[in-house]
């Protein structure tokens, strides 16, 4: 064959196979990080299903069950710097905001941290929730 392979009625060349068996591992790799991170109890700490955090901080989370958010109330610095626009000098400002002046009652209360504004926590709105810490 010319540079194709073929896979049932499908034919790949050697760099769509590389790309597949990469995505595949990359999958894998997720699911055994997600189920580790919930075998040790770890992700009911700081990540939490779009479906429980309807309505909470006042944003509409309709469209995003089962999609996992980051508790600004909880997360740890490791975990904010996954946020789009959020590096970790940001991620460390937003968990000393957090440890200074007390939880966030909204997403938009990321403002008061200095460095942040309204453009980044429209960036980062899709991937975080507001929940109390008590409510682990």
């Amino acid at each position: 064959m010319n540079a194709a392979h073929r896979i049932g009625r499908l034919r790949l060349t050697s760099r769509e196979l590389a790309a597949c068996a990469i995505l595949t591992s990359v999958l894998g790799l997720g699911v055994i990080l997600t189920a580790l991170a919930s075998w040790s109890g770890r992700s009911q700490v700081t990540v939490v299903s779009r479906s429980l955090a309807a309505g909470v901080g006042g944003d509409s989370l309709a469209g995003y069950d089962n999609a996992p958010y980051v508790n600004l109330n909880t997360a740890t610095v490791d975990e904010l710097v996954l946020l789009p626009g959020i590096g970790p000098v940001r991620a460390r400002a937003i968990v000393e905001n957090r440890a200074r002046v007390g939880r966030f009652p909204s997403v938009d209360a990321l403002v008061r941290v200095p460095g942040i504004g309204p453009l980044t926590v429209e960036r980062v709105r899709p991937y975080v929730v507001v929940r109390p810490e008590a409510s682990r």
